[in-house]
């Protein structure tokens, strides 16, 4: 609950930063600055998972046992890669039909905001990319599916159990305007998690590429000139 706190206050660090100038700084010492945040935020969760992973080795020979990092076949992870972007797809044309008969916008499925680090230089978004691309990814697929769903899980069912632990991660993201699109993604990695017979490799995968798209979408924006 600790990490789970110290995260919390460095995303609303960030939310601050992000939305209120207090200094004119530069856009790209902002950038710079707000990669540094998100690196402290990625090593909140990096440096206790560590820790907690260290303990665990010497206590038991099978680290996957403990944080669900067994291998898993590469085909089986493709499949599940494409899987996973097959329930995306759907559920993005449900929203838009949504989107289309109701008389009201739908909150939490607002267009997700350009990453700071994009409007920094070349260094900049290099670090950046790893973070998102790499790094996040990998200890939030070990800390949330690996660790969090599977201690729901010893209390409830699948579905409730994923349903909380999709609301905690849309939540510590405080990306509210997007919310509702990164619950459904949890909601979509958690599938993937038990279809992979509860290896965090596949939703790394998943997460890994999905990130990736997302930069390299927000990379082609951000060269396309304005009309």
């Amino acid at each position: 609950m600790k990490i789970l706190g110290v995260y919390a206050a460095l995303n609303i660090a960030i939310l601050a930063f992000q939305e209120f100038n207090w200094i004119a700084v530069p856009e790209e010492f902002t950038a710079i600055a707000l990669t540094a945040i998100y690196s402290i935020t990625v090593l909140t969760f990096a440096i206790p998972l560590g820790i907690l992973i260290i303990k665990k080795q010497l206590k038991a020979k099978d680290l996957s046992l403990n944080f669900h990092f067994h291998p898993h076949p590469i085909k089986q992870t493709i499949k599940l890669v494409f899987l996973g972007y097959g329930l995306l797809f759907l559920a993005g044309i449900l929203m838009t039909l949504l989107s289309v008969i109701l008389p009201f916008n739908i909150p939490g499925f607002d267009p997700q905001e350009a990453l700071p680090f994009l409007q920094g230089n070349t260094s900049t978004k290099v670090v950046g990319a790893i973070i998102v691309v790499i790094i996040a990814p990998i200890i939030e697929e070990i800390f949330f599916r690996g660790f969090l769903l599977q201690t729901f899980l010893k209390r409830y069912s699948f579905v409730p159990a994923s349903i909380i632990t999709a609301g905690i991660f849309a939540f510590l993201h405080f990306q509210f305007q997007t919310i509702a699109g990164i619950f459904l993604l949890s909601l979509i990695l958690n599938y993937l998690y038990k279809k992979a017979n509860y290896s965090v490799i596949p939703t790394i995968a998943f997460h890994m590429v999905n990130n990736c798209i997302a930069m390299l979408i927000f990379l082609a924006l951000d060269h396309i000139p304005a009309f």
